[in-house]
């Protein structure tokens, strides 16, 4: 197994793994509990492989001055990566234990036995991991580790993880709920349009509000301090209403609406092979255009963010990238990234770069202003639906040929869309709002494309299916109504939509079941046997014998889709089952699911039903409506999601494969979810919806 590249950057077992307290393993990570429970999946593994109950584990999250760097907790990567690394480090730590016991018992490694901790003779004589730690903190992570199939672990895992419950009964701390000593509340006060410069605002008529300690003025960036949170929650709306800003006035041409995109100025890049020459358009058997809408994280709870401004700054944020934000917030207060520290500490929602990181560098601008108390920032529901980094809109154009065998001979996939990230620490410029507010202002960046395999435009584009001739071409888009970045799974979601759906109008102009189809294109064998199944545990041949099933003004259908995630990650085969009346209701989803070697089942369910349930939400109900003046969503009656009344049933298959290595399992529904809802639409109405969301306006247009 190669190891990380993290471990290259921290070498010694102490900085991964701590014995150094009595009965404690102390794990040091670089990925972020964001509620994918991934510290659970990571003391799994070390657990497993030192032998000690999960309960003598205590896994520390992502900070600058302690622990490794392993970048962005994203992707889908933290167990891949996070996983691979601490299972390197525990397998050589528990070698170098056994060499040290050895030496200290005077017997052959071969005669030791390893339970609880203890390291144990056949005499009973005894020596513990935490007696041994002295000897082995500070050596280096061996050059070797057995491959996934091949390493030894003691199987600890519990059904599920020890903290459900307490979040269940809302038990947990996020950083919203945390109170320093001496705390200070402030808000950020911002115009509708970032983009818009401040004109005036009367400061002597909020200094003089109750509790107000300082209001902050800095080019366009205006915060204001108080002694409570309900004085700064006041103050702010005095802000509001005494700020007088410019009009906003668009510059340039702005497409708004994805289904315009084709033809908009863009920087277009071939993501395959470049062809000698395009076919001609007569030779395309078939084509259909698909678009996707910006779509906000909406997160439950709005960030917030606490820093102290002391010989150093600290910041606290539920950032998922710490360092990023750390070399960000030191570029833009010009300083020493030695002089700042970053903390993770766990907030209500993430899924992506959300408004996080620009509360952390709102809160870390002011606490500049009194040094040594804590300033606590915490954003409202409007400033996170206003001023988030949104999901980028998307419009994919297929085109493909059939051959007189029902194969397909050639494919083009043609996506259009804005920039997939804009995290924190981009050389090109700043990502984060007050970075570009204050005088004088930095350059917002403009970073490229992810580049493939990954990909953030082109992520999945390529279709996981055995085509002859595939073509793909990307198409970055020169200008955005609103600031795009990460949300989960990036352009993903958007090209398996129109991929997974182009394959049912295929099958149906060849004639062949959907399932049947698919099958005939696939030489994966993974991904066939994700596909079957999937189509065993949904009953699919009964089901789709159903098709005509009205009953009344409702109709019923079924529909497919499959992909693998980034094509190296996860396999996700789902079929999901609607409802189609006045409303569109999906009743029932199956999926079936491999991710190489499964460390927590309960872990790999919830997230693929999250997933589910996230894509359900976005596929039929998520949009953020734009016009040339940016966002106009301002809360939760202008963004409906999916309510709990409308949860599918959800029946997961795990295809365990621990002979091969770990992969993340957090975004490898939301794509096939949404096919296979436009799929099962189209089974129940004869009616092919392209464009999201599915609402019963959208499929009004379609027959029209």
């Amino acid at each position: 197994m190669k190891a990380p590249d993290s471990l290259k950057a921290h070498p010694l077992f102490r900085d991964w793994i701590d014995l150094s307290q009595q009965g404690l393993v102390v794990i040091h990570s670089g990925k972020a509990e964001i509620g994918q429970g991934i510290h659970f999946a990571l003391s799994s593994i070390v657990g497993g492989i030192l032998e000690v109950p999960l309960d003598w584990i205590n896994v520390r999250g992502p900070d600058t001055d302690e622990g490794p760097n392993e970048g962005l907790t994203a992707g889908s990567l933290s167990v891949q990566q996070g996983g691979t690394a601490l299972a390197y480090v525990a397998d050589n730590l528990k070698t170098c234990l056994l060499e040290a016991a050895s030496q200290h018992l005077a017997v052959p490694v071969s005669e030791l036995s390893c339970r609880d901790g203890v390291i144990k003779t056949s005499d009973g004589r005894k020596i513990s991991y935490w007696e041994l730690s002295d000897e082995v903190s500070d050596v280096k992570v061996g050059e070797c580790l057995q491959s996934w199939a091949d390493l030894e672990t003691h199987d600890n895992r519990p059904e599920r993880r020890a903290e459900i419950d307490a979040i269940v009964r809302g038990n947990t701390h996020f950083l919203h709920d945390l109170v320093w000593p001496d705390m200070l509340h402030a808000r950020v006060v911002r115009p509708r349009n970032i983009l818009s410069h401040l004109v005036t605002l009367d400061v002597d008529a909020i200094t003089v509000l109750p509790g107000v300690i300082h209001v902050e003025v800095d080019g366009d960036f205006i915060g204001v301090i108080t002694e409570q949170e309900d004085q700064a929650i006041n103050a702010a709306l005095a802000i509001q209403k005494e700020a007088i800003w410019e009009s906003f006035r668009k510059t340039g041409d702005v497409t708004v609406h994805p289904q315009d995109y084709i033809g908009a100025p863009a920087e277009s890049e071939w993501v395959t092979a470049q062809p000698e020459a395009e076919p001609l358009e007569q030779s395309w058997t078939q084509s259909a255009t698909y678009s996707r809408p910006f779509i906000a994280h909406a997160s439950i709870g709005p960030s917030c963010a606490v820093a102290v401004q002391g010989e150093r700054l600290t910041v606290w944020s539920h950032s998922q990238g710490v360092y990023l934000l750390r070399k960000e917030i030191a570029r833009v207060l010009n300083m020493s990234e030695s002089d700042v520290r970053v903390i993770h500490s766990p907030g209500a929602g993430a899924y992506g770069h959300n408004g996080a990181d620009d509360c952390a560098m709102d809160a870390a601008v002011l606490a500049r202003a009194c040094p040594g108390k804590p300033i606590r920032v915490q954003w409202t529901r409007e400033d996170e639906f206003l001023h988030e980094p949104y999901g980028s809109a998307m419009q994919v154009r297929l085109k493909a040929s059939l051959g007189g065998d029902g194969r397909i001979t050639h494919w083009l996939h043609d996506v259009w869309s804005h920039r997939h990230s804009r995290r924190p620490g981009h050389d090109s410029g700043v990502g984060l709002l007050a970075a570009r507010q204050i005088d004088p202002g930095l350059p917002a960046a403009e970073p490229p494309d992810v580049p493939m395999p990954n990909g953030g435009i082109a992520r999945n584009a390529i279709p996981i299916y055995g085509i002859d001739d595939v073509m793909v071409r990307k198409h970055l888009l020169a200008t955005a109504p609103v600031r795009t970045s990460s949300l989960r799974s990036l352009g993903a979601y958007g090209n398996i939509f129109a991929i997974e759906s182009f394959m049912d109008e295929l099958a149906e102009d060849a004639g062949t079941d959907p399932i049947e189809f698919r099958l005939r294109h696939l030489g994966d064998a993974r991904a066939r046997m994700a596909l079957e199944d999937v189509m065993e545990i949904s009953g699919w041949e009964s089901r789709r014998s159903d098709r005509s099933d009205f009953k009344g003004d409702i109709a019923r259908g079924t529909g497919v889709a499959l992909a693998r995630y980034k094509g190296s990650g996860c396999y996700v085969a789902v079929v999901c089952e609607v409802e189609a009346g006045q409303t569109i209701k999906l009743c029932h989803v199956w999926a079936s699911v491999d991710v190489g070697r499964v460390i927590s089942p309960d872990g790999v369910r919830a997230q693929i039903e999250g997933g589910i349930i996230q894509s359900a939400s976005w596929t039929l109900k998520e949009r953020v409506l734009v016009e040339d003046d940016g966002s106009q969503v301002f809360g939760w009656e202008d963004y409906p999601t999916l309510p709990f009344s409308e949860i599918p049933q959800i029946d997961i298959s795990i295809l365990e494969r621990n002979d091969l290595p770990p992969v993340g399992a957090g975004e490898g529904a939301q794509g096939p979810t949404s096919a296979a809802i436009a799929n099962a639409l189209y089974s129940a109405l004869g009616v092919r919806v392209r464009h999201l969301p599915l609402t019963p306006d959208e499929v009004t247009r379609a027959m029209q």
